[in-house]
């Protein structure tokens, strides 16, 4: 076999994350042609080339307490992946591609934290949060944006958010999020707990 064949016929860097292991080399380049394009569609955007690495091999100082976590994107590819994420690491996820029916889910659910998109039709992430703190004034609130460049700290205040994440972020400042939260949501239940004491 030629140099050229057998450069042919190598497996990509792709079909080696995705394929299953034992497949014939063949098989796992079909399979490659057919994932590799919408898999960078809905990573790319929104988190670093780190996520698979990461992904596999969490900090030990990232392990937080399960918390429930509502994620609002009009791009079910963002939501899916966010949802897969955050649930590898433990934590309940409520997906949502309407913003109206995040909103409409809090009246009658509650949760830890909101990640919410900015830039949506009809209802803006910033709405969403405004509708949010409304029904639960201390409830964590981060906005994920491609245009992190361009909010500011004044604005992050004024839309009632209390983090931001900038696309594409890695896992790293994902889980420091959701490890902030996690640590408040704790320090506040020790406290209740030692005011009833």
């Amino acid at each position: 076999m030629s140099s050229a064949a057998a450069t042919k016929r190598k497996p990509s860097s792709a079909s080696r994350l995705v394929g299953a292991p034992g497949r014939h080399p063949e098989a796992e380049d079909r399979r490659s042609l057919e994932l590799e394009l919408p898999l960078r569609l809905s990573i790319e955007p929104l988190v670093s080339s780190q996520t698979i690495s990461q992904t596999a091999q969490p900090s030990e100082t990232e392990a937080v307490d399960d918390l429930r976590i509502v994620v609002v994107d009009d791009e079910p590819r963002q939501t899916e992946m966010l949802r897969e994420i955050l649930g590898s690491d433990g934590h309940e996820v409520f997906a949502f591609n309407d913003a109206r029916r995040a909103i409409d889910w809090l009246k009658q659910e509650s949760c830890d934290l909101i990640m919410t998109d900015l830039g949506m039709p009809d209802i803006n992430g910033w709405m969403v949060a405004k509708e949010a703190k409304a029904l639960y004034p201390d409830l964590p609130i981060a906005v994920v944006t491609g245009w992190g460049s361009q909010v500011n700290e004044q604005q992050l205040r004024d839309g009632q958010a209390d983090f931001l994440l900038s696309k594409p972020f890695e896992l790293r400042e994902l889980r420091e999020v959701v490890a902030k939260v996690a640590a408040q949501r704790q320090k506040t239940t020790t406290s209740d707990v030692s005011g009833r004491g």
